[in-house]
């Protein structure tokens, strides 16, 4: 059975007439049903996000599934309600709605190390910032003063995806970057995201770091009983923006989670473009007896 079969069957759900027949017209809800109606509207800019992201991240594979989901899980009592035309209506809507979640972060996942969200950059231990590209700020033509991208950058948001030289960048390949997460987390997974090939000036990402390991920290300066949550490799062939399940689980929640590059992909120097930080976070349950 293919990817796309599997999409198609529900049988965990009752036998019913109404689930039987969402779930004949949730079958019909094909990759390339989906890849038909960005097609219809990709004129219009609205949509024109959502079809990059979806083509260029590969995400077929996250979004399909996610769409079959909500898709079977509308309530309904007509079952003309499943002829063809409403069919693909409900489906564009729901494409919209899964692609408002999905490019918030690209990933469909919470991100604890945003900063916006309440992340911060906490060390960078003894890695050396590499400072030679640096932007130059001036007035009237006249150089006043320089400027480079801080580690904060890392773990900042970047519209649609990174520009060239939008990065943290240090010398060599091994360097550390301590992040602060925005609540306390039984991290899952985590997310680098790196130039695309596409968009290097050079047609190269050479600075891209190759193997990484991520630690789980309870303070920052106890590297005693940190937990290695992982040592991943970053494919400078694959897609730009690439996901780590993390290979040990750290059973106590933590604030503070350690990205430690290792090698690169070649160049004397490393940049980091976007990393992020998912799983699943502490929450507080309020006691409503304490109100009656």
């Amino acid at each position: 059975m293919d990817a796309s079969d599997s999409f198609g069957r529900f049988d965990f759900l009752p036998s019913t007439p109404i689930t039987s027949t969402r779930n004949r017209a949730a079958s019909r809800l094909t990759k390339e049903k989906i890849d038909q109606i960005l097609q219809s509207e990709y004129e219009t800019d609205y949509t024109y996000s959502y079809t990059y992201s979806y083509k260029s991240y590969g995400n077929e594979e996250y979004i399909h599934p996610r769409l079959c989901r909500k898709f079977r899980s509308v309530p309904t009592t007509n079952l003309k309600e499943f002829d063809e035309n409403a069919l693909m209506e409900k489906v564009r809507h729901l494409i919209k709605k899964e692609f408002r979640i999905y490019e918030a972060h690209h990933t469909g996942m919470p991100d604890y190390a945003l900063e916006s969200s309440g992340g911060s950059v906490l060390s960078t231990r003894c890695t050396v910032q590499y400072n030679e590209r640096s932007r130059t700020q001036k007035l009237f033509g006249i150089p006043l003063w320089f400027t480079s991208y801080s580690p904060r950058t890392v773990i900042q948001r970047k519209g649609y995806g990174a520009s060239a030289g939008e990065c943290w960048a240090f010398y060599g390949g091994h360097g550390f970057l301590t992040i602060g997460l925005s609540s306390r987390v039984n991290v899952t997974a985590v997310s680098y995201e790196h130039l695309p090939v596409e968009l290097s000036p050079d047609g190269h990402i050479s600075t891209a770091p190759k193997n990484f390991l991520v630690w789980s920290y309870q303070d920052v300066d106890d590297m005693h009983s940190r937990i290695l949550l992982g040592n991943f490799t970053y494919d400078a062939h694959g897609d730009p923006l690439q996901i780590f399940h993390v290979q040990q689980r750290d059973q106590r929640l933590t604030n503070i989670i350690e990205l430690e590059t290792l090698t690169n992909w070649g160049s004397y120097v490393t940049c980091l473009y976007r990393f992020r930080v998912h799983g699943n976070a502490l929450k507080i349950i309020p006691d409503l007896s304490e109100e009656n």
